[in-house]
């Protein structure tokens, strides 16, 4: 979990750096976009981490819980979110709700996919189940692997 969150910090380091230097004609990004965004980052680094850290107890394997992780995150999860046929159903895809915690500042340009209109509750709500989820899911397997 540190490293995948201090790597997260160090990337956000190197662009906060660099946008902060290089803004050119552009505004220069404030001090709280900037600390938003990583916040953001980080919270969604951390969120994958348990996701992955889930999914390779339960699987058991390294290169299947990675392409499964790869698979969710690049394809399933924002086909998904794009089908309105599944009309509420569309909620349930963290990446809906990482869109809804976005900082407004650079909500346009990192925005993915449709929108599906979600509280700001309900976003944390639905991402702290799934950490649970995957949390529970992995412990279990743990649990009784080692039984």
């Amino acid at each position: 979990f540190c490293v995948a969150t201090s790597a997260a910090k160090l990337g956000f380091a190197v662009v906060a750096v660099v946008s902060s230097a290089a803004h050119g004609n552009l505004p220069a990004p404030s001090v709280r976009l900037m600390t938003e965004c990583g916040v953001w980052v980080i919270a969604e680094a951390a969120f994958y981490f348990v996701f992955g850290l889930g999914l390779g107890a339960l699987t058991g394997s390294r290169a299947y819980s990675i392409g499964i992780l790869l698979a969710w995150r690049l394809i399933i999860a924002r086909i998904i979110a794009a089908i309105s046929f599944l009309g509420v159903f569309r909620e349930i895809v963290p990446d809906v709700h990482f869109a809804r915690l976005v900082p407004n500042g650079v909500s346009d340009t990192l925005r993915e996919g449709p929108k599906v209109g979600v509280s700001l509750t309900a976003a944390i709500a639905v991402l702290l189940i799934w950490v649970a989820v995957w949390f529970g899911l992995g412990a279990w397997r743990t649990i009784t692997r080692d039984a």
